[in-house]
């Protein structure tokens, strides 16, 4: 059982369960990110969530859609670069937009 949070653009966190394998294929993570991505395209991000690397989507083509800005989000996927350089101002860096889904394991090899 590996669990996903899907983190909505409104600040709502959504957990779900899913019963994926522990080395899941790309149709089966397709398939459980379905309902968040409809009729999108995903990309894989690297992310540091607490102190454990794990896996983000996002939809790829959040921007050129015009998708509003997901602040829970961007935090995460900042957080490892502001982890090893705290001083960095982090509004000069890039922004996730659109909902977001994070694994509990990691999913992407």
């Amino acid at each position: 059982m590996i669990t996903m949070t899907v983190y909505h653009t409104n600040g709502r966190e959504e957990v779900v369960e899913t019963d994926l394998p522990p080395r899941p294929s790309l149709r089966q993570l397709k398939e459980v990110m379905a309902p968040y991505f409809p009729n999108a395209y995903t990309e894989h991000v690297n992310v540091l969530v607490g102190s454990r690397y794990t896996d983000m989507f996002v939809d790829e083509d959040g921007f050129t859609k015009n998708l509003p800005r997901n602040e829970k989000a961007t935090a995460i996927y900042r957080n490892n670069w502001l982890t090893q350089h705290p001083n960095t101002d982090p509004e000069m860096m890039a922004f996730i937009v659109g909902p977001a889904v994070v694994f509990s394991d990691r999913v992407w090899y």
